[in-house]
């Protein structure tokens, strides 16, 4: 073998054993404080007792009725998570859990990419566990919100799930339906998600017209058809 291919090698390994190492401290915070009983972020408790409101049958948006203030959000995040509470109860560590499965979605989807982007095999391999190290690398930056109970990564991650089925170059129609699903979701989480939805949807009409259009129709069907319900 020569040098060459050796280098390449050890760079290859040194590069998935730092993105590793990586991945696994982020993964232990978020696991260790998953079952703290407190707020660790002022949004979380509110979050969670929305959640208990839709679980117990009242509504989210009331006019400050008993001192309950509505948060600003749309209604997927609680709704998702009264689902969840349903099996193992509204509490933080539910919460916090939905939100580091959806921060691991993000990950799992941009490392699927690049490696697909990378033509697969060992250089693929690593390449996605970079790109996926590389999200992860925010996680102090951000002061933690990946695994808070906030809708954030929630939204983030139907938003992310939603732009791979419509980045591929043959869209078919499995892959419209779904990514318009994925993208309605993430504005019924986060109302700011509309901005990056419109973004994908001009992207993919630059490129196919006829099919981004389809997308863009679906989306806002959808969309109206939620808000009129």
């Amino acid at each position: 073998m020569s040098p060459s291919r050796i280098l390449v090698r050890i760079t290859l390994a040194g590069a998935a054993l730092a993105a590793s190492a990586h991945l696994a401290v982020v993964g232990y915070s978020m696991a260790a404080r998953s079952r703290l009983a407190l707020d660790i972020d002022w949004l979380e408790g509110g979050q969670i007792y929305q959640a208990y409101r839709l679980l117990h049958g009242q509504t989210l948006y009331v006019d400050r009725v008993d001192g309950v203030v509505p948060y600003p959000y749309p209604p997927g995040h609680p709704a998702l998570l009264a689902l969840i509470g349903s099996v193992f109860g509204v509490d933080y560590g539910p919460a916090r859990m939905l939100s580091a499965v959806a921060f691991a979605s993000v990950m799992f989807v941009l490392g699927a990419q690049l490696r697909v982007h990378a033509g697969g095999g060992a250089r693929g391999l690593v390449l996605g566990l970079v790109g996926a190290a590389g999200a992860a690398c925010t996680y102090p930056l951000l002061q933690g919100y990946y695994d808070l109970a906030r809708v954030d990564s929630l939204a983030a991650a139907f938003a992310v799930i939603g732009a791979a089925l419509v980045a591929g170059p043959s869209l078919s129609r499995a892959r419209l339906v779904g990514g318009s699903l994925f993208f309605t979701s993430a504005v019924y989480t986060k109302q700011t998600m509309v901005f990056l939805a419109a973004a994908v949807i001009v992207a993919i009409v630059l490129r196919d017209r006829r099919r981004g259009l389809v997308l863009g129709g679906l989306v806002l069907g959808e969309s109206t058809f939620l808000l009129a319900a």
